[in-house]
């Protein structure tokens, strides 16, 4: 039967104690990484800053289009209506 790391039948191997005290102590962010998960960071929340007015800018311009293009369209089923009524009765209302 194997004997694994802090199995709870058994003796804990002497590897087992090596690896864990190695474990407990490497480091979690290396020196030489720390410039690379830094500039990541700075770059991730410039992003936010810039993008996320920027794209609250474009959804209002495309909704006030699509307002802008109803309105129109109603302006002109309007005037069809008006026209239709004045050809059938003779006078505008």
């Amino acid at each position: 039967m194997p004997a694994f790391c802090g199995a709870a039948i058994g003796p804990v191997r002497p590897g087992c104690r090596d690896f864990m005290r190695n474990f407990r102590e490497m480091e979690v962010c290396p020196d030489n990484m720390l410039p690379y998960i830094l500039t990541g960071v700075i770059v991730f929340i410039v992003a936010l800053v810039i993008g996320i007015p920027l794209g609250i800018l474009y959804r209002k311009k495309v909704a006030e289009k699509e307002i802008l293009s109803a309105e129109e369209e109603a302006k002109r089923i309007i005037n069809e209506a008006i026209k239709s009524a004045e050809s059938k009765n003779g006078k505008p209302w």
